[in-house]
């Protein structure tokens, strides 16, 4: 039986080592190649964020606005209705109080933290006993009886109970003081990026966001990324990017617009003199995009061929800064490693139960194949990334340290970027803007409608000879009519004394 896979990757984990992957060329490829694949410029977003913001395609009712070329006296003109619906939905959010706990799954944790427990009960029953000693001695040198069976079975039972029901551990106190410093601390800004981030998934039905940490020692960011410069590729039945520590995706995109000055701030110095020389020019030669004086700035800006290419007043700016376009690429890549020698782990590892191989298929396939062993080796999942500024730039490209890892699952990670897509059925986001667009579209043709009525109210009735309406108004005879009519309001009446039928037209 022949097999037949449809391999899209560009560069495969099978055929790549993990030391070749840490080469110029494979990176290179991988970026080039998911950037290329995955991006995809999303129009039904920027026709959302529109809906939203009160801003409404002029040739969308052009057709009802303009009859035989002649303008209706009012045009369709929008009043936003959804953004106050939205408003009012994100201001509930916002009032809202969110508690966050820190829960313990793994095997590991949970025994240090009984442990802890069982040393807390330990130490109470001790501090109960020394302090009856004491009191005993005291009574002794008073010439008093000392007294007994102070420390009973009920009291160590209360005690149990005690600890059971309040007992905080210590890896508890401090995840929850993290999260309270993530939760109040300016610089993340919580309260203000959840806004951010429910205002992207309502209006365009996706919201996506990142978590890394630029170096060890600083505090993590939280950056939320607009959901029309996060591309990826992920089955429709998955609504996150990742599912605690399991991912759903295996590579994102995501877009930014930078101003050269940043690009410099973030990037010069990981830039060799040719790759900062083709962002700013050379001075020597008198470069392009090299600006000296206004004159250079001005003409920049009203360039024809620089307003047609798209680079400024589009809707990643609001002012007139030349930018690049910058990428930068995650993806995971599996790696064949050495599996741990133990002999628990492993068997933990197997799936099935190990069967008996037929001869044949050994000898088709190799010596016990499929027979549910686990080997020496085992694939795990590492992250990669790259960032590329414009078509050929590359920087700060490699394997991404300090990835997430869990206990339960030492072998998986994820990407730093995670978000919500709300798949419909046919596997597209649902956009709340987009399916309240047939609400704003009927309330405001239903006020055209009416304001023109107004407009054109209390026009005097008569009678129009149609041959005494000059053919110099159109071809059409509707044009015609619909001209005539125009002029009429206006108190203007036209004819054309040398055409046919005119000595019949009573003016």
């Amino acid at each position: 039986m022949s097999l037949f896979v449809n391999n899209y990757y560009n560069v495969e984990d099978y055929h790549v080592p993990e030391k070749e992957k840490s080469g110029f060329d494979y990176l290179k490829k991988s970026v080039d190649y998911y950037i290329s694949s995955l991006v995809r410029e999303k129009a039904h977003i920027k026709k959302a964020r529109n809906l939203y913001e009160g801003k409404r395609d002029k040739a969308e009712f052009r057709y009802l606005e303009e009859t035989f070329g002649i303008e209706t006296p009012i045009a369709v003109k929008m009043t936003p209705i959804i953004k106050t619906r939205i408003d009012v939905l994100l201001g509930l959010l916002l009032d809202e109080v969110f508690t966050y706990r820190v829960s313990v799954n793994d095997e590991n944790t949970i025994t240090k933290i009984e442990d802890a427990k069982k040393n807390e009960r330990a130490k109470r029953m001790l501090e109960a006993y020394n302090k009856q000693m004491t009191q005993n001695i005291a009574r002794v040198q008073n010439g008093e009886e000392p007294q007994k069976d102070v420390v009973t079975d009920r009291f160590t039972k209360r005690l149990e109970k005690f600890i059971t029901e309040d007992f905080i551990s210590e890896f508890e106190i401090a995840a929850q003081s993290l999260i309270k410093f993530f939760e109040q601390d300016s610089t993340i800004d919580l309260h203000q990026k959840v806004k951010q981030f429910f205002l992207n998934v309502v209006i365009s039905g996706e919201g996506y966001y990142r978590t890394y940490v630029e170096k060890i020692g600083e505090d993590p960011k939280l950056e939320i990324c607009k959901a029309e410069n996060v591309f990826f590729s992920k089955r429709t039945d998955h609504q996150f990017l990742s599912s605690g520590h399991q991912p759903n995706v295996n590579a994102v995109v995501h877009r930014t617009y930078m101003k050269r000055s940043e690009i410099l701030t973030r990037f010069g110095h990981l830039m060799n003199e040719e790759a900062l020389n083709e962002v700013f020019g050379n001075y020597s030669d008198g470069g392009t995009r090299r600006i000296t004086d206004p004159r250079t700035l001005d003409y920049i800006y009203r360039n024809e061929e620089f307003y047609d290419s798209g680079s400024i007043h589009n809707q990643h700016n609001n002012s007139n800064m030349d930018t690049l376009p910058v990428y930068h690429v995650e993806w995971l890549a599996n790696n064949w490693v050495e599996v741990d020698e133990d002999p628990e782990l492993r068997r933990d590892m197997e799936l099935v139960e190990r069967i008996t191989t037929p001869k044949e298929y050994n000898e088709t396939y190799g010596k016990n194949a499929g027979d549910g062993r686990v080997k020496k080796k085992k694939w795990r999942l590492d992250r990669y990334e790259g960032w590329r500024i414009g078509e050929n730039i590359y920087v700060s490209m490699g394997k991404s340290r300090h990835i997430p890892r869990s206990i339960g699952q030492p072998w998986s990670t994820t990407l730093s970027y995670n978000g919500l897509t709300y798949n419909g059925d046919n596997g597209e986001p649902y956009s709340l803007t987009l399916s309240l667009k047939d609400i704003q579209d009927s309330y405001d043709i239903i006020k055209f409608f009416r304001d023109n009525l107004i407009a054109n109210a209390g026009v005097d009735g008569s009678r129009i000879n149609l041959a005494g309406i000059p053919k110099i108004l159109g071809q059409d005879y509707m044009e015609r009519l619909m001209k005539f009519l125009a002029l009429r309001k206006q108190g203007i009446e036209v004819y054309d004394p040398t055409e046919e039928g005119a000595h019949l037209f009573q003016h």
